[in-house]
């Protein structure tokens, strides 16, 4: 897990004194080393901040040139089948770190590696000889992806507040709209005008105009099998803690990360939630029944407050939702040594655990998109084609056609909602520069699930319908009698949703000060 930047300037806009001072900006992404490599006067200039996950030695710092010397990598994730990859490729490689595998496998068969690699990632890899480049995202939008582009100058990153320190370009209007109505700005877009999100499944690359999508979902032709699907989830989990680190577990008391947690081979997992409104005692009970650890964190509003003012300031520009706070407050709390941690992000969305919206949509003939919109988001229950941006309205009229309300929702939830979520962890762990790792969110798992029977996953009593089997098969009945909280920053349960984002979208534009104030 780490922060990558890299520029390309035919006019040598970006020094190399200027773009290590973006590159510091973004410290906290891997604040075990940090390094920059210019090429050919500034024309190229690769940097990298490395979080040490697998491979402790100085030999997988980044940037890292390829055995040839003809490639250059910088890197952000981990690819959890990498020694399967040097098996197969016979790579010869001097670390055991993941991103010799991945450059050494670019240099043997360039962009097929992409049809390799099991994992989440974002990378920028350089032709040293020819000066062209390659960039891509992982599969399901896992790690994130920035990139500025006009016809002399190039800038990559992890972060699009590092890039605008580079082109100074401002916060997009259209954005914090869509931030207030969906908690994140549209796919492709970030919060900074001219400054891109690389979508899920798409590369970039010096020879072409546009991103070039390379992976798409698809339905699976396999007979659909409980049993199958339960091994697909413990195969990834344990996939999933390839480190050179303890491996850690978050642990709300609820379905997915009770899951994880029981099958995993972590000791030791985590709880916090605020004074009132925390699941920590269900945690704590799980615990006891799984035979690990806990570790229970509970906290006052001043110290969420102070989080949400640190995390705003850290990313300059808003934040998505209120428990980041939670998130970044917990990972602080682990053990120095213990630098990775399993989550279960990506269970509701693959198999429709937000029972009232997908019911909605399983009731619903066509799809509104303002109508979608006001049962979605937290800006009001009630909104007109105004309130919307107008690339919003398009988005949805396009995602929504040629598909039943429950495709389009299955669709959305995968490609906007969640990509939300592994943006918000991402970000939450990362300031305390812990990896995060998501078991259910593996292209395997996806596949399997999409475009299944919707019956196979929501009825009218129950949501989850196959891991709710699974908490049974492993005798956590207990886990299903429960309401589900989570890692909940609900100050007060008695407010409304909208009320309470308002104030905390309030909290966030007066930290920016974009209220006046500054």
């Amino acid at each position: 897990m780490c922060g990558i930047l890299f520029s390309s300037s035919l006019s040598r806009r970006f020094s190399l004194e200027k773009f290590n001072n973006a590159l510091i900006s973004q410290a906290w992404r891997g604040p075990d080393n940090r390094e920059s490599v210019s090429i050919q006067a500034d024309l190229f200039i690769a940097g990298h901040n490395r979080l040490a996950i697998l491979d402790k030695t100085s030999m997988a710092n980044q940037p890292m040139y390829s055995s040839c010397g003809n490639f250059l990598i910088v890197f952000n994730g981990e690819i959890y089948n990498h020694l399967d990859i040097r098996k197969k490729l016979s790579l010869n490689c001097r670390t055991t770190s993941d991103t010799e595998t991945l450059v050494e496998a670019f240099s043997q068969v360039g962009i097929s590696v992409l049809s390799l690699l099991d994992g989440m990632f974002s990378f920028v890899v350089l032709n040293i000889n020819n000066g062209e480049w390659f960039a891509a995202r992982d599969h399901l939008g896992i790690k994130p992806l920035y990139y500025y582009r006009n016809s002399e100058d190039l800038v990559i990153a992890s972060e699009s507040s590092t890039i605008s320190k580079l082109t100074d370009n401002g916060l997009d209007s259209e954005s914090m709209i869509e931030w207030t109505l969906i908690r994140r700005p549209l796919p492709g877009f970030s919060f900074y005008k001219n400054i891109n999100e690389l979508l899920p499944g798409h590369y970039l690359h010096s020879r072409e105009t546009f991103p070039v999508k390379y992976w798409q979902r698809k339905k699976s032709s396999e007979k659909f099998e409980y049993d199958h699907l339960e091994y697909k989830i413990k195969n990834s989990i344990n996939r999933h803690e390839l480190s050179d680190y303890p491996v850690v577990a978050l642990l709300s008391g609820g379905i997915d990360s009770s899951i994880i947690s029981a099958i995993s081979n972590t000791q030791d997992c985590y709880s916090i939630g605020l004074e009132g409104n925390n699941e920590c005692a269900y945690a704590q009970e799980t615990g006891i029944k799984i035979n690990k650890n806990i570790h229970t964190h509970i906290i006052d509003e001043n110290r969420l407050l102070q989080a949400w003012e640190k995390l705003i300031l850290l990313r300059n520009e808003p934040i998505s939702v209120p428990n980041e706070a939670l998130i970044y407050l917990i990972c602080k709390e682990f053990k120095s040594d213990q630098k990775v941690l399993l989550t279960g992000e990506g269970a509701d969305e693959i198999f429709f655990g937000y029972d009232k919206i997908y019911r909605w949509a399983m009731n619903e003939k066509k799809i509104n998109p303002e109508d979608f919109i006001s049962r979605y988001g937290y800006g009001s229950d009630k909104l007109s084609a105004d309130d919307l941006t107008e690339r919003m309205h398009y988005y949805l009229v396009e995602t929504a056609k040629d598909k039943s309300p429950i495709e389009f929702l299955e669709d959305f939830m995968l490609d906007v909602h969640l990509v939300g979520l592994l943006r918000r962890m991402d970000y939450s762990s990362m300031a305390a520069s812990k990896e995060a790792r998501v078991p259910f969110v593996c292209t395997d798992i996806v596949n399997y699930m999409y475009r299944r029977p919707t019956v196979l996953k929501i009825d009218e009593i129950h949501s989850k319908i196959p891991l709710r089997k699974m908490i049974s098969n492993l005798g956590l009945l207990n886990v299903l009698e429960r309401t589900k909280i989570g890692f909940s920053a609900s100050k007060n349960n008695m407010i409304h949703k909208y009320d309470e984002y308002e104030k905390f979208r309030n909290f966030n534009i007066k930290t920016l000060g974009l209220d006046g104030s500054k």
